[in-house]
């Protein structure tokens, strides 16, 4: 179905105590729209808390990975 997929997903950093990420992933076939449309709105999340209370946290940042394989084997844990 996909030749290529990309692992969208954000990482959460706490500054309150620990540098911990919490990481939200999902699969999503390789399109530069869809790219850009997760990257967008995670920025748009961020200015959106910014301009709000600049003293909020925490702050997302979107990360893209090529894993380069088929959803349907992903799935099935490569197997």
């Amino acid at each position: 179905m996909f030749n290529n997929v990309f692992l969208y997903f954000l990482i959460v950093p706490s500054v309150i105590a620990f540098s911990k990420s919490i990481i939200l992933g999902g699969l999503f076939p390789e399109e530069d729209l869809t790219k850009q449309a997760f990257e967008l709105s995670i920025n748009a999340v961020n200015t959106m808390r910014t301009e709000t209370d600049e003293s909020e946290n925490p702050f997302f940042k979107p990360e893209v990975i090529t894993i380069g394989d088929d959803v349907f084997d992903i799935s099935q844990g490569g197997n």
